[in-house]
C-alpha cells in the first residue's frame, strides 16, 4: 500500500511540475505608476498580475513614475494586471491595496507578447477606490482603452 500510495503522490507532483510548464508563458512589461494622492503610510508601487482564485505572492515587480521594463515568464492564467501598494506603518503595516484594471486583460496569443501599462489618476482620500485608470499598449493587451481600476483590500 505504501508504495502505491508514493507513487501516486510521485505521480501527482511529476503531473502538475509538468502542466506548470506547459501553460508558461513569457511577456515583456514596461510599467510605470503616475497615481497621485497616495496615502503617506503607503509605499512600495508594484505591478502585479494576479488570476482567479490565486492566493499565494503575485508575480510582479517594483515600479515608480519612470517606466521599467521586466520580462515575466508565468502561468498563462495570470493575466489581470495590476497595481499593489502596501502600508508600511503601524497598525496596519502589510495591508496591500490592489489596484485591477477592469476589462482589461493580457493574451498571450501573440509570439512576443508585450504591455507597456501606465497607472494614472489620483486617489481620493475619502473613497480610496476610486480614481485610478490603466492604461495598456502592445501585443498583450485586451484593449487600449483607459479603463478603471477596481481596489481590493489584501491584509
Amino acid at each position: 500500500m505504501r508504495k502505491v500510495l508514493t507513487g501516486l503522490i510521485a505521480s501527482s507532483i511529476l503531473m502538475t511540475s509538468v502542466g506548470a510548464l506547459a501553460n508558461s508563458v513569457t511577456v515583456q512589461v514596461t510599467a510605470s505608476n503616475q497615481v497621485t494622492n497616495i496615502p503617506a503610510d503607503f509605499g512600495a508601487p508594484r505591478f502585479v498580475l494576479d488570476k482567479p482564485w490565486f492566493t499565494g505572492d503575485l508575480p510582479g515587480f517594483p515600479i515608480s513614475s519612470t517606466p521599467t521594463t521586466h520580462v515575466l515568464t508565468v502561468d498563462s492564467g495570470f493575466n489581470l494586471p495590476g497595481l499593489s501598494i502596501t502600508d508600511h506603518v503601524p497598525p496596519n503595516t502589510g495591508l496591500i491595496w490592489f489596484y485591477f484594471c477592469d476589462g482589461l486583460t493580457f493574451h498571450y496569443t501573440q509570439p512576443n507578447a508585450a504591455a507597456t501599462v501606465v497607472f494614472t489618476g489620483q486617489i481620493d482620500g475619502s473613497k480610496p477606490g476610486t480614481g485610478v485608470q490603466c492604461v495598456c499598449t502592445g501585443s498583450a493587451c485586451s484593449t487600449t482603452a483607459p479603463v478603471t481600476a477596481r481596489l481590493v483590500v489584501v491584509r
